[in-house]
């Protein structure tokens, strides 16, 4: 299974074009949650090196529809990106699986968001914290036992298709 992780980006990269340490911190919790057992995960800020290797937007919105091309589950941590908003549009036009990680702190930024569930398979897991990603005992207790529930079910669905 392949999942592609949405995340913002570029909003919360300082002057130096890094992530702040606990930025950096929770989202790698994240993604290598996500990579156990034995699931592929596409994240972008990997790719351009947290920072240190920023593609042109030519380049990233190419290669990151390439990677939703081949993608089975979008999950997507919109906070208050717009790529990631772009992302979902996308996600929804190829008719992947979402997941919506919602932080009630920034709340859902679109109607048509909170709608696209009548569209497309969507799921959302809202919660609440400070930072600007899940901390870990957020997505241990929280968001991860509801996602492995949705990853599960997709993979399912994705066996009986095949």
């Amino acid at each position: 299974m392949k999942i592609f992780l949405g995340t913002p980006i570029t909003c919360l990269l300082d002057r130096n074009n890094k992530f702040n340490s606990e930025n950096k911190s929770n989202l790698q919790y994240i993604i290598n949650s996500l990579r156990k057992d034995e699931r592929s995960v596409f994240c972008a800020i990997e790719r351009e090196a947290w920072g240190d290797e920023l593609l042109s937007g030519e380049e990233c919105t190419w290669l990151d529809h390439k990677e939703m091309l081949d993608t089975d589950v979008f999950i997507a941590i919109p906070n208050q990106s717009y790529g990631v908003y772009v992302e979902i549009g996308w996600a929804s036009a190829l008719n992947r699986d979402i997941v919506l990680l919602i932080n009630e702190k920034f709340g859902i930024k679109s109607p048509l968001l909170e709608g696209l569930d009548k569209l497309t398979n969507v799921k959302t897991i809202k919660y609440y914290c400070e930072e600007d990603f899940p901390s870990k005992d957020v997505w241990d207790e929280v968001i991860f036992p509801q996602l492995k529930e949705v990853i599960n079910t997709s993979n399912k669905t994705l066996m009986v298709e095949v």
